[in-house]
């Protein structure tokens, strides 16, 4: 009885799992949604308690609409590599940024939404605070989520006048039982 070498998969079979394989990987990469969620909320929220934990803010506006922040793009913050290569972030967090194109969004910052420990005002761009010492104005960009909702990437700015100065960069966010723990990436930071 004659004996059977290995199977070698066809042509035909080898196109079709090559297309599985590519097909598993884009549902791998979570697809931010057309709102801003809750989790991106809390994640917010827990930031600012985290960023301002040594020191209340004397003026703090926040933005009540997210910035586009795209690691990919090569005309915008293009930090997508640095941040994968240097600080380890999972290539669906930084794809799922960038597949919401150029895009601002809606954010509910009003006090019964953020919960916030201190009084702050909602930006208007048409009445910009005069810079001061201790002027905070805080935008956030959307939140990228592992599929396991344990880690999450965004991006803050953290400006002292209209643009003219103050910081900005990427964050992970790391859930650790019920809390979340923050990590500015160098990677991807910015200085107005």
């Amino acid at each position: 009885m004659p004996t059977r070498g290995p199977h070698r998969p066809t042509g035909e079979a080898l196109g079709a799992l090559v297309l599985v394989v590519c097909l598993g990987m884009l549902a791998c990469t979570p697809k931010i949604p057309n709102k801003v969620t809750q989790d991106e909320y809390d994640v917010y929220r827990e930031w600012l308690k985290d960023y301002f934990a040594n020191k209340a803010p004397e003026q703090l506006y926040l933005d009540d609409q997210t910035f586009v922040f795209d690691p990919l793009s090569v005309s915008g913050y293009g930090c997508g590599d640095s941040m994968h290569k240097n600080d380890h972030i999972p290539w669906s967090l930084i794809k799922a940024l960038h597949a919401l194109g150029n895009a601002d969004y809606e954010l509910d910052v009003s006090p019964g939404s953020m919960q916030l420990p201190w009084t702050y005002k909602i930006l208007n761009p048409r009445q910009f605070p005069n810079p001061s010492p201790g002027l905070h104005i805080i935008g956030f960009s959307r939140a990228a989520f592992s599929r396991d909702g344990q880690r999450g990437l965004f991006a803050f700015s953290d400006s002292c006048a209209a643009g003219l100065c103050g910081v900005g960069g990427a964050v992970l966010a790391v859930r650790h039982g019920g809390s979340w723990k923050f990590d500015r990436l160098k990677s991807c930071t910015w200085v107005n």
